[in-house]
């Protein structure tokens, strides 16, 4: 069974490898939009904050557990991502509970989500010709879900948008 809890935050910091002009598909056939936020100190403690007072029953993390970290001096980060195509099960019209396959698998309907909204500090539309490259100051919208399934849980940060403070852009290094 799964269950889940929503939060919407607002978070502040510097965005790494930054996929909001177009989905990533490399490692995800269907693609995603997302990017790594190395957290400001205010925005830390609103993550240490929902996850010790997330109601949901769950084991309290460490913060180790929360974030991750590369080791390489810039901190602790999160990443925060909104899949290209929503995946949901299709309920019986008149039972309601889930059609499944001849293998027992749940019938699933493919929903293909919006972009998150980008915009610039002074909230106009983000021109997607300008690549939001490593160092970037933003701000981001996102729905922290805790979600529990079978005998594990976690958070995962379900991106809705992003404000660019100060933009570092991507320029492309010649051949590549």
């Amino acid at each position: 069974m799964v269950k889940s809890k929503f939060k919407n935050l607002m978070l502040k910091g510097t965005a790494y490898w930054a996929q909001l002009n177009k989905p990533m598909t490399r490692l995800d056939p269907d693609g995603y939009w997302g990017l790594d936020l190395y957290l400001d100190t205010l925005s830390e403690k609103i993550i240490k904050k929902f996850n010790l007072c997330n109601g949901c029953g769950q084991t309290q993390k460490n913060a180790e557990e929360l974030f991750k970290n590369r080791d390489d001096g810039l901190g602790n980060f999160i990443s925060i991502k909104r899949r290209c195509i929503k995946k949901r099960s299709i309920k019986c019209d008149c039972c309601g509970k889930t059609k499944k396959d001849e293998d027992g698998y749940p019938i699933r309907e493919r929903i293909k989500m919006d972009p998150p909204k980008v915009v610039d500090s002074q909230n106009n539309p983000w021109d997607h010709s300008v690549i939001i490259g490593n160092g970037t100051i933003v701000n981001v919208s996102c729905s922290a879900v805790h979600w529990t399934w079978d005998m594990r849980t976690g958070i995962h940060y379900l991106l809705k948008g992003v404000q660019v403070i100060n933009l570092r852009e991507y320029v492309a290094k010649c051949g590549t």
